[in-house]
């Protein structure tokens, strides 16, 4: 048997954007490497309007695979944050939801027929789903606290940390990473609300913010290989599939920086099957020889 690592200091992040995170099961991939509940971390990092539609991913084998939600965009700013506007409208999410129900229920049922010990539980959960995300929505004052709330329901054991608290807390790491490189990064302007392309330090040219002001603040997103490396001086390693370029560049660095002896990440093999959020929370417990 594999040693538990409870009593170990690492710590890792299966964090990301919401959609993404709803969209794996990393805690069950960390879980089955022996990570405990408090060995992980939910580091939810900001995001932009790139991606007009957010969406709670329902599964590939789906027909709806995805349940999107629509939002404004003010004048086709994509480059705004995800707090500069409302979260969706909940009427729009409950009926998106209904819509979905037969189809999803009905593919649950086809793929796992007699495995499934109560069919009447499962669509229990599936109307709760309907009930409350749509209240979550009522409830958050912009998209992001949305999604974040979407992640914080399907994972309620999991600690969260949103990003910006994690490197404001930290802002003598990044000092320190900045006294050997220029790290490029994108940071959140906090009078227009915009996300800007820049090197930490330097003054935001769209509002004239100085570059302490944002590192203060913690709204920024490393880039270039330098986010693995920053979260690991914060204290976690990020969890990640096998063999990805960012990590190796980010492994450099840190060698760079002067630590040689430690991995940057942890990575994993990804599953051949994966469970959504969604599948997890309506399937959990209800098959037959479910572990």
């Amino acid at each position: 048997m594999a040693q538990s690592l409870d009593n170990k200091m690492e710590k890792i992040d299966i964090g990301g954007t919401p959609s993404n995170i709803l969209g794996k099961t990393k805690p069950t991939i960390a879980q089955s490497m022996n990570y405990s509940n408090r060995n992980m971390a939910l580091i939810l990092d900001p995001f932009n309007l790139a991606r007009i539609e957010r969406f709670l991913p329902l599964g590939d084998q789906y027909k709806i695979k995805q349940i999107k939600f629509s939002v404004e965009v003010p004048e086709g700013n994509i480059d705004l944050s995800s707090e500069a506007v409302s979260a969706p409208n909940p009427e729009n999410i409950r009926t998106k939801l209904l819509n979905a129900k037969s189809k999803v229920i009905g593919k649950i049922i086809g793929n796992y027929g007699w495995r499934i010990l109560d069919k009447q539980e499962l669509e229990r959960r599936y109307n709760q789903l309907t009930e409350e995300i749509p209240q979550l929505s009522s409830e958050s004052p912009n998209l992001r606290h949305f999604m974040n709330s979407l992640v914080e329901r399907f994972n309620p054991d999991l600690q969260i940390i949103l990003l910006e608290d994690l490197f404001s807390k930290n802002q003598d790491k990044v000092y320190q990473l900045m006294e050997k490189f220029k790290i490029p990064a994108r940071a959140i302007c906090p009078d227009c609300n915009t996300f800007q392309n820049t090197i930490l330090g330097d003054n935001l040219s769209c509002c004239n913010i100085s570059g302490d002001r944002i590192i203060k603040s913690g709204k920024f997103i490393p880039e270039e290989g330098f986010f693995p490396v920053l979260t690991y001086l914060s204290g976690y390693k990020t969890f990640t599939p096998e063999r990805r370029e960012y990590i190796q560049r980010a492994q450099k660095i840190l060698e760079e920086f002067g630590i040689k002896d430690d991995n940057v990440a942890v990575e994993y093999k990804i599953p051949k099957e994966q469970l959504t959020a969604v599948e997890d929370f309506l399937l959990k417990d209800l098959l037959k020889n479910d572990n």
